[in-house]
């Protein structure tokens, strides 16, 4: 995000791509977890939660 920052673009960062570095960065085991809704859903939750993306839904 930063990098788009500096050239002037603000940009609210993705879910799906800090998905894809934790995958691509050994650190999935993280979104293994046992939730009622899913794993992804609770993830994505507490991912809009810290960025303040929550207008989302």
């Amino acid at each position: 995000m930063a990098r788009h920052a500096a050239r002037g673009e603000a940009r609210a960062p993705s879910f799906s791509a800090f998905k894809s570095w934790l995958f691509k960065n050994d650190y999935a085991h993280y979104l293994n977890f046992r939730s009622r809704m899913g794993a992804d859903y609770d993830a994505e939750m507490w991912f809009d939660g810290e960025f303040g993306q929550n207008w989302r839904r």
